[in-house]
């Protein structure tokens, strides 16, 4: 995702202006990071309020951007590929596969989940090595279920595991929108400061 610093060079020449000209590019510069960086912060934020239970810290590690420098005054940001793998589809929808075959589905409060809403990583993993547990079909349901010595009570189940996909409506994560909105939001007050900053500091 690339700021386009083009589009918006007018609205903070002014604040430029007294720069001189072997530090025109350093100031450029620093606006571009400074935004940035804004950016990255407000989209998280915004991520929060998109996620049910907020964006895990791992999902907002996700959003990234290579800095600017004087020789190329361009800043991208971007989505790492491990967090773009399942924000895709929070962006535009789809069919979400599990490599492992199953989409793990947590039976009301039976398990403990993250303060987000989610299984652990490595649970699903744990309540299968449970000598208590055992991965039956019952009724139709297959999942991982707690079983009990009193051959009377029935197994409870504690996880589904019987669905292979996932179908997912476009999400109203509107990643592009909000890098775009933010970018706007934040380049002049970021340039003026940079202006500021070059004007304050040249020798």
């Amino acid at each position: 995702m690339r700021i386009n610093v083009k589009a918006e060079v007018k609205a903070v020449q002014k604040s430029m202006s007294n720069l001189k000209k072997k530090d025109l590019p350093f100031a450029v510069s620093k606006g571009i990071n400074d935004t940035m960086f804004q950016v990255k912060r407000k989209v998280n934020k915004d991520m929060d309020a998109v996620f049910r239970g907020g964006a895990t810290p791992f999902t907002k590690k996700g959003l990234l951007y290579t800095k600017s420098n004087k020789e190329n005054l361009t800043g991208i940001m971007y989505l790492d590929s491990s967090q773009y793998k399942y924000l895709k589809y929070q962006m535009d929808g789809g069919v979400r596969t599990q490599s492992n075959g199953f989409v793990p589905i947590p039976y009301r409060n039976r398990v403990s989940l993250t303060k987000f809403g989610n299984l652990r990583r490595d649970q699903v993993k744990k309540l299968l090595n449970s000598k208590v547990n055992k991965l039956l079909t019952i009724n139709g349901v297959r999942g991982i279920y707690k079983t009990f010595k009193d051959r009377s009570r029935r197994p409870e189940l504690l996880v589904a595991l019987q669905d292979k996909s996932v179908t997912y409506d476009k999400k109203p994560f509107r990643y592009f929108d909000l890098v775009n909105s933010a970018a706007k939001q934040y380049f002049k007050k970021s340039m003026e400061k940079a202006a500021e900053y070059a004007i304050r500091t040249s020798k």
